[in-house]
């Protein structure tokens, strides 16, 4: 029998032997594959094992050195105070809205800070083996897999992760659920048709989106049993179920639209074209022809695999620009769409120029290009949006240019014309976008007015026709009879959506004596009355019931002059008592004053405005929400 001391180190010789074998069978990851595996450490072992796993298998193979090789920089965040956000989190599900306290405790947490678990030093072999597996098996077993290539495989079904979530187990779980939901929702060869019935699956199931506590994302277990969350983690749970179905998917978004102040993600369904089908589960069903709703500019992909191109420039100024992990794809979206730039100061070659979005305070680069001279070309750029040239100057982003409208790839330039001098009435700081527009929901209102509890003696004192122009409505009340009750009367289809309601007589805001509804009111409704006269016009009573109508009781019956009617609103139209100033731009110059005005109503009217100027109206009172925008014919335009 051979001697333990002489057999251990030709054991470990051979496995050491078999593991080089099977790194240098990744082709064209070879390379960055061992060194990620010296890089692991001791974790190393880890990783051998799962290329030793599938020395007979060359496919899994490849699969699990496309994981390895792009393993380095993927971490997790991890801490005490991450688990009880969590945890509280998990609890709001049944509780409902969290109380301010609590968000206001936890507001200035930063995730960020906590402990990284960096993958490569914690992974586990039966982990990475449990994805690969269940990712195959789920690809394989799906009709539209022979019109894609390994690449495709790899990037958008196989990886274990999506951003800085906890590591876990999740593959073999999501598919025993949702590969076998397909199965029995479609059996056909279209994967769009299998992405809509997975989709609409999904949304039955229900999300409650809210952003209150600082976290990461919140990782597949934490996801499949709590489905709560804001818009990524949202995402995420596409992304999981789609993944262990077999599904190709990405996760994608814009650093900042040109009609929001934030970034938003989005997923997309990877078609057998090759191009993205952009889509959210909770809002409608997934379409080939459907058009993405939002303001885009320029669009990135978070993806697993490194992105070889992203450290190219070496862009010193913004972090963005240099992330290993993310890439352009603004292309599949907006594959025929350029640009051609001119800048009036010349660059270097170092000095890239960018194409900013003004968000009202700061100029906020989506992109930029090299040039050797005053020429940029700026591939992919969503058209019929104001963009802002801007390059690098005294360590601060400046204008190197007017603004210009992209439309059919050709820049239209906002060049102030001073010797053309133009009039404009303003009513708005900031867009009208999709489902904020609020004041659409008082068509078909009605309110009354009478003396009698029996409201025998009724007279309809306003019927809400068409959308108001503004958020302020005022209503002079011609009759001359006292009246002690006015009826707030919603359409049978709509519920009452109401920001701010004033009675007056003369100069006098007649308080009610109470406010009743024609449907019983849960605590939180009586409560929420409060807000009709609150003096914030962005808060609002919303009815739980469609039909809702509100009784305001004033004691006795009097006199009435005027009633004044704030409907649900974004405060972003002009707010009396506030006042603004207005701002041309002047390319290098920068941003030019106009004047200030003090709103005496609804609505500012300025003078001597240089024709063709992109402008910017500013609340010097309050408020955040500001976007540049131009005169056509009278009327502002928010591109």
């Amino acid at each position: 029998m051979m001697n333990n001391r002489i057999l251990y180190p030709k054991v470990i010789t051979l496995i050491c032997c078999i593991s080089l074998y099977c790194i240098s069978s990744c082709t064209h990851h070879s390379n960055s594959v061992e060194q990620v595996v010296e890089l692991a450490g001791e974790n190393g072992e880890e990783l051998e094992a799962v290329l030793l796993h599938y020395q007979n298998e060359p496919t899994k193979q490849q699969a699990a050195c496309f994981l390895i090789a792009n393993m380095p920089h993927h971490y997790s965040y991890e801490s005490r105070q991450i688990d009880s956000m969590k945890s509280i989190k998990e609890q709001s599900i049944k509780g409902g809205k969290l109380h301010d306290s609590i968000v206001s405790h936890w507001k200035s947490y930063n995730y960020k800070k906590s402990f990284k678990k960096n993958d490569i030093q914690h992974i586990t072999a039966e982990l990475l083996i449990e994805n690969i597996d269940y990712a195959f098996k789920a690809w394989e077993s799906r009709p539209w897999n022979k019109r894609y290539n390994f690449n495709d495989f790899c990037k958008y079904v196989l990886p274990y992760r999506i951003g800085n979530e906890t590591l876990s187990p999740w593959r073999k779980i999501y598919y025993q659920k949702y590969s076998k939901i397909l199965d029995s929702l479609y059996k056909g060869s279209d994967v769009v048709i299998a992405a809509k019935m997975l989709a609409s699956y999904l949304k039955q199931e229900g999300f409650i989106t809210r952003e209150d506590l600082p976290l990461p994302h919140l990782g597949a277990k934490f996801l499949l049993k709590n489905r709560i969350g804001s818009c990524l983690d949202q995402c995420d749970i596409a992304i999981y179920a789609f993944r262990a179905a077999g599904i190709p998917i990405a996760l994608d978004f814009y650093k900042i639209s040109p009609s929001y102040n934030s970034t938003h993600y989005w997923t997309a369904i990877i078609d057998t074209t090759c191009l993205a089908v952009p889509f959210n589960y909770t809002e409608k069903e997934i379409s080939r022809q459907d058009k993405f709703e939002r303001k885009l500019g320029k669009v990135y992909r978070i993806s697993y695999d490194y992105q070889q191109n992203t450290n190219h420039y070496n862009n010193n100024y913004f972090a963005f620009f240099n992330q290993p992990y993310v890439s352009d794809v603004t292309y599949e979206y907006f594959p025929n769409s350029h640009a051609y730039i001119r800048t009036k100061e010349k660059t270097s070659k170092r000095a890239p120029l960018y194409l900013s979005i003004f968000d009202g305070k700061n100029y906020n680069p989506i992109t930029f290009a090299h040039s050797e001279g005053k020429d940029f070309v700026f591939p992919y750029l969503e058209e019929n949006l104001v963009y802002f040239p801007t390059i690098v100057k005294h360590n601060t982003l400046q204008p190197s240019n007017v603004p210009f409208l992209l439309l059919n790839n050709t820049p239209h330039y906002f060049t102030p014309d001073k010797r053309t001098l133009i009039t404009a009435k303003l009513t708005r700081k900031y867009p009208i976008l999709k489902g904020r527009d609020f004041t659409k929901n008082t068509i078909g209102v009605q309110i009354w007015g009478y003396s009698y509890k029996d409201d025998k003696d009724s007279i309809l004192l306003s019927h809400f026709t068409q959308v108001p122009q503004n958020n302020y409505i005022t209503i002079p009340l011609k009759s001359k009879k006292a009246l002690r009750y006015i009826k707030y009367i919603a359409p049978i289809d709509k519920r009452i959506e109401l920001g701010e309601f004033y009675v007056l007589c003369n100069n006098d805001t007649l308080i009610p004596h109470k406010i009743t509804s024609s449907h019983p009111l849960d605590e939180i409704h009586k409560k929420n009355l409060q807000l009709l006269s609150d003096g914030i016009w962005e808060s609002f009573y919303m009815s739980s019931t469609k039909g809702e109508q509100l009784i305001f009781d004033f004691r006795k019956a009097q006199k009435m002059t005027k009633l004044i009617v704030i409907p649900r609103n974004d405060d972003n139209y002009i707010h009396k008592g506030d006042t603004y100033e207005l701002f041309f731009h002047n390319g290098t110059r920068n941003w030019q004053s106009l004047g200030k005005r003090t709103a005496t109503n609804s609505y500012l009217t300025f003078n001597n405005i240089p024709s063709n100027s992109i402008l910017w109206l500013h609340n010097l009172t309050r408020g955040k929400e500001e976007r540049p925008f131009y005169i056509n014919k009278g009327q502002q335009f928010f591109p």
